[in-house]
């Protein structure tokens, strides 16, 4: 939700509806913001909600988590590759497989690829990028509203920043979206990641 939403409001708010990026993201944020706005009233919006209801953290609780959580968040490990990386996971340990991580690195690869080809379409030299101003003022703004800003990601606007920001979201709005939404809830009842309440009576 931080970054999914934010790359939707940045995106609509800064680029043309025909501008090649906004055209190349619209399918993938399509009615994200509706969504997740919708799934914050059902998760947290009172000490009713599902989260409060079914775990160990109340409201109140449950929201400094998640502040903490943006108080730290950290782009770059939106980009599953690093992600693996800084972790120690990108490379099988004794024996041990990790099939997650070869299911998303087919996927996200897959993404970069479309990603890379279409942004070397529109954009064929540096001085293209730079010309861009709508971009200009797009990057700016994705600096400003991502927690944290996205500078350690991507330090400058270039065809390599562009692939990387627009591969993340991407990834992001689709693949990660899904494997939480449809994988990660079957596991909402171990007890030993998520602690839930059980009411007395």
């Amino acid at each position: 939700m931080i970054v999914a939403g934010t790359f939707c409001a940045v995106n609509n708010h800064y680029l043309d509806e025909r501008h090649p990026l906004r055209v190349l993201m619209f399918p993938h944020q399509h009615q994200t913001i509706l969504i997740n706005n919708n799934t914050i009233k059902l998760l947290l919006n009172r000490e009713t909600s599902f989260v409060p209801t079914m775990f160990s953290y109340n409201r109140e609780n449950a929201l400094k988590v998640l502040g903490t959580a943006v108080d730290n968040f950290d782009i770059g490990l939106m980009d599953i590759e690093e992600n693996f990386k800084r972790r120690g996971l990108d490379k099988d340990r004794d024996g041990l497989a990790y099939p997650y991580r070869e299911n998303t690195n087919r996927m996200w690869h897959i993404i970069e690829e479309h990603v890379e080809n279409y942004i070397n379409l529109y954009y064929r030299t540096k001085q293209s990028v730079e010309k861009d101003k709508q971009l200009e003022e797009w990057f700016k703004a994705l600096n400003r509203y991502i927690p944290q800003g996205i500078k350690q990601y991507t330090p400058t606007l270039t065809r390599e920043s562009l692939r990387k920001l627009v591969t993340t979201f991407i990834y992001t709005a689709s693949v990660e979206h899904e494997l939480v939404g449809t994988v990660a809830i079957r596991y909402l009842l171990w007890q030993h990641l998520l602690p839930y309440q059980v009411p007395l009576d």
